[in-house]
């Protein structure tokens, strides 16, 4: 299912744009640099193919001959057509040393026998660039122009040119018709018939890789079998799982298509790609389901006016707005779909999530999943406040990793949240610990309870527990764990009005992990010191306020609380710490926030 639908995205592809989509016999390679030749061979200049408007240049992604197979340690010395890495093309590579004049004869040998009775002017300098180059001259030709060889150049991949000429050699139409002809005269593979299109067809012995992040060079494949525990049967590689050699390729196209950078189909998570496509979009949709994903994705190119846009539609929902009337002339019908995918060990895609859906449904939940995340904000002033309304799925997943980075997030998580979020099912259990273990661990600087935590707390309670938790402070809720969190928020204002609020900890940073897990033991000792702390305030507002919070409890407090207790709690301390917090509108009164 998954194959025939990348399948046929390839065909629509191909169909809106056949010079940059991939067909047999080519593929996108990441170029770095244009060895532009003269007509006698010699080198005229190295261009810089490379996108320099960002921190760090970035090759450029270009249709060059693809060779089929993967260049494995143990053929590392089989030459590409036209377009090949420096040690191939230049005989010089500083980590292969002298090994790259091994790998440019046989570079030589490919490009003779292949353009040899050429009259196009561009393959007799190529040939003549294999007969008079000299690798000791690498190092010159980058210093000409400005480069560092081994920081720079070495290693990367390089394509011909021809001084005087726009294009380069693998865009010229007699070369093309030399590749096209070399890559049909490859031995037939085995036939067999073809999962993905039922066909009868030549099997694919080897997959094309899928450049994700954590995977080298040309990228790893959904489909591998290397080793015998993995085959049955006898059948060799790709026998195994038989796909034709024309369905692998266009499946394996179509989904390197969705997960390039840059790509408005592609939502990072971790190190999770999730990719998304329409079976027909019409008009913008693909862009209204793409900002829609990703709120807060600086990658996939979203401008902020589409992203106001979708923040109306969720806006409108969330007040009520059939999702029907909040998206006016898009398509609710069309068919959609959403894969996640990743490559942990960087040698096999491992296939995370998959749905099948239409655009009112993918809709539908995603404003269910904002409705189930709102949770008061921590300023009602807006030009204090930096926290994204509706947080996009990285948003959150950073919120709970370890410093904030990608790297740390667990791989699977990425994947069991976009199942939440896009089937209406439960949130992870660890997303909830998670959570509440950052809100425990962190001190520092900046708040450790944060709008975005919270927020995420809020929704795994919303769907997993019977308790609704609030979206702002509820002084007439009776729930033990909430009431013991508002406590806690009161306790540390008193703290912070005796001492001031310079102090480098306070009761929050000492004893939140524990008076969330263990209140029994650790709210006697701080009620007494709140004793102190307010005779030394003079706050009679707050020692109302903490013994009215305080009459709701048990006489007893619970000597353990359960993690959707802690959730509770952490709430609970978050909203009245933010009325505390607030403005007063007078002296003597906290003021209430809006509901």
């Amino acid at each position: 299912m998954i194959l025939a639908a990348l399948e046929q995205l390839y065909h629509r592809l191909a169909e809106a744009d056949p010079d940059g989509t991939p067909r047999l016999g080519w593929n996108r390679r990441s170029v770095h640099f244009a060895l532009v030749l003269n007509g006698d061979g010699s080198v005229a200049r190295l261009a810089d193919l490379r996108d320099r408007t960002g921190k760090k240049p970035f090759p450029k992604e270009m249709l060059v001959p693809d060779h089929g197979e993967v260049r494995t340690s143990a053929a590392k010395t089989q030459p590409y057509f036209l377009c090949d890495g420096t040690a191939f093309l230049l005989g010089a590579n500083a980590k292969t040393g002298d090994k790259a004049l091994e790998y440019m004869a046989h570079a030589r040998v490919l490009h003779k026998r292949l353009l040899t009775g050429c009259d196009e002017p561009l393959a007799t300098a190529i040939l003549a660039h294999f007969t008079r180059w000299s690798p000791e001259s690498a190092a010159d030709l980058c210093a000409k122009h400005g480069l560092d060889w081994e920081k720079e150049v070495s290693g990367t991949n390089l394509v011909f040119g021809l001084e005087g000429t726009p294009d380069w050699a693998h865009q010229r139409p007699a070369l093309v018709a030399l590749w096209d002809a070399e890559f049909a005269r490859r031995p037939a593979a085995a036939q067999g018939q073809c999962l993905v299109t039922g066909e009868q067809a030549p099997v694919a012995r080897l997959h094309m890789g899928i450049k994700l992040p954590g995977t080298q060079g040309n990228g790893a494949p959904v489909i591998s079998f290397n080793a015998d525990a993995f085959t049955s049967y006898g059948h060799d590689q790709g026998q195994n799982a038989p796909v034709g050699e024309g369905a692998a390729f266009r499946y394996a196209a179509a989904l390197n298509t969705l997960v390039k950078p840059g790509s408005r189909h592609r939502l990072n998570l971790g190190d999770t790609v999730l990719a998304f496509w329409a079976e027909k979009p019409q008009d913008d949709e693909e862009d209204v389901v793409a900002a829609l994903l990703g709120l807060d994705d600086s990658d996939g190119g979203l401008d902020e006016n589409l992203r106001d846009r979708v923040e109306k539609i969720l806006t409108s929902i969330r007040r009520g707005v059939t999702p029907r009337d909040s998206l006016g002339n898009l398509p609710l019908e069309s068919r959609y779909f959403v894969l996640g995918v990743a490559a942990p060990g960087g040698s096999r895609v491992s296939l995370r999530y998959w749905l099948q859906s239409n655009l009112g449904e993918l809709v539908g939940r995603v404003a269910a999943h904002q409705s189930a995340l709102h949770v008061e904000k921590r300023f009602p002033d807006k030009t204090l406040d930096s926290e994204p309304t509706f947080p996009g799925m990285r948003a959150l997943l950073r919120a709970v990793a370890p410093l904030g980075k990608d790297e740390n997030i667990p791989g699977p998580l990425p994947g069991t949240l976009a199942r939440a979020v896009l089937t209406g099912t439960a949130y992870p259990r660890p997303l909830l610990s998670m959570a509440l273990e950052r809100m425990r661990s962190e001190h520092g600087p900046y708040d450790s309870v944060s709008y975005l935590r919270i927020a995420l707390v809020k929704a795994c309670l919303f769907r997993s527990d019977a308790w609704r938790p609030p979206v702002s402070l509820n002084t007439d809720e009776t729930d033990t764990a909430y009431r013991l969190g508002r406590l806690f928020a009161a306790l540390e204002r008193a703290q912070q009005l005796a001492l001031g609020t310079g102090l480098n900890a306070t009761i929050k940073d000492r004893y939140f992990g524990a008076a969330s897990a263990s209140p029994g033991a650790v709210f006697p000792n701080l009620i007494r010191l709140a004793q102190h702390h307010l005779s030394k305030a003079d706050a009679g507002w707050l020692d109302k306020m903490i013994g009215d919070i305080a009459d709701a409890l048990p006489i007893t407090l619970p000597a353990m609380l359960t993690l959707e207790e802690q959730g509770r709690f952490a709430i609970g301390y978050y909203h009245q710490r933010n009325d505390l917090w607030r403005s007063k509108k007078t002296p003597d009164q906290p003021t209430n926030p809006e509901q």
